[in-house]
């Protein structure tokens, strides 16, 4: 029943009446940490897992602490749980994966994938991921390989190709928003793509920086000109 918020001076925790803050563990011999939390996600045991300028971290409810996972990455940016109970996040733009049962890292390097930018469940199970090329990529576990598509092939040629956020839009669907075209549509199984709003009413260029769903037929999207709101139903903002 809590709420949390990540925020630039840490984990913050509200009750409903007052907030409570936790910092990052300290590290020794460093002048400047920084307290910076870029995302947070709970497992199916209600652990709450956090991403931060200085790695990943994980919440001890008995200690009431935040207690570091990995000590090799830093800058966690985008973080979710997969069906099999492994945990996919970004450290920078690096794609990584770990392995709770055998306590291995897998990392993907861009040089050799894909500079990552967001990472999400669908709701097949599926990995997917987005690019700071205008890609996104579905991952195989067979053979631990990447299906990729374009989401600007039959757009207007794009100023940026930075992809923000990538986001299940219900069964066999993805949100996918971009630094200069808005909201995009990716159809799962026929693999294309259609622009949903690219435009602000004055004309200007939409940039998402995020995705929620907040009821069956309704989503909402935060952008740089404000939140917009889309009614599945009747595909209208």
């Amino acid at each position: 029943g809590f709420l949390w918020f990540g925020t630039k001076e840490g984990l913050n925790r509200f009750d409903g009446y007052r907030f409570k803050l936790f910092h990052l563990e300290k590290e020794r011999g460093q002048a400047f940490n920084t307290d910076n939390i870029y995302c947070l996600t709970t497992d199916k045991n209600g652990t709450l897992w956090v991403g931060s300028a200085r790695g990943l971290y994980r919440f001890d409810e008995e200690q009431e602490k935040l207690v570091r996972v990995l000590d090799s990455l830093i800058e966690v940016n985008s973080i979710v749980m997969d069906k099999n109970g492994q945990l996919w996040f970004l450290s920078w733009n690096t794609l990584c994966r770990y392995n709770f049962q055998t306590g291995k890292l897998k990392m993907f390097p861009p040089e050799k994938y894909f500079y990552a930018t967001s990472v999400c469940l669908s709701e097949e199970g599926d990995i997917w991921i987005c690019s700071t090329r205008g890609t996104i990529h579905k991952f195989n576990a067979a053979g631990e390989s990447f299906s990729t598509y374009n989401v600007f092939s039959h757009s207007a040629a794009p100023s940026s190709t930075w992809l923000q956020k990538i986001y299940p839009a219900g069964k066999g669907s993805l949100f996918v928003g971009s630094s200069v075209q808005g909201i995009k549509q990716f159809d799962i199984a026929t693999s294309t793509y259609r622009d949903l709003l690219t435009f602000n009413p004055d004309k200007t260029t939409i940039f998402v920086r995020d995705i929620i769903k907040y009821s069956e037929n309704e989503y909402w999207f935060a952008t740089e000109s404000g939140i917009f709101i889309l009614d599945k139903s009747n595909q209208q903002f």
